[in-house]
């Protein structure tokens, strides 16, 4: 096994009942969690899990619905992410980082800020 492979081996879960980490419906995962909490290759174990389509059990500290979340957002990001945008305040093109990023700088993302404050502040009397 490589090195790459071994990371497993560094996991808080190892030696655990695995049975904790595939809680049936209506169980309490927050134990498995707890464990993944404090593991050192949490990230790793939660990307491998993504990467594969794990579809069953507690892996990164995180249930299938939260990972299948997070593939979405990952998803999103990557086609978004590089994209050439103009900014929805002064026009300008920029390079869009993330789905959420939607001005050019942080005096573009500021003046968007203040102008939503100012038209809730109308509605509202």
């Amino acid at each position: 096994m490589s090195a790459a492979e071994n990371w497993q081996f560094e996991a808080a879960c190892l030696g655990v009942d695995p049975d904790l980490f595939f809680p049936g419906l209506g169980e309490d995962a927050e134990p498995a969690k707890k464990i993944c909490a404090e593991c050192p290759i949490r990230e790793r174990c939660l990307d491998d899990a993504i990467e594969r389509g794990e579809k069953y059990g507690i892996w990164g500290g995180k249930s299938e619905r939260e990972r299948r979340r997070i593939r979405r957002q990952r998803l999103q990001e990557r086609s978004l992410a590089g994209t050439t945008v103009p900014c929805q305040v002064c026009g300008r093109l920029f390079v869009r980082r993330s789905n959420n990023h939607k001005a050019c700088s942080d005096v573009c993302s500021l003046a968007a800020q203040r102008e939503r404050q100012r038209r809730w502040e109308t509605t509202r009397g």
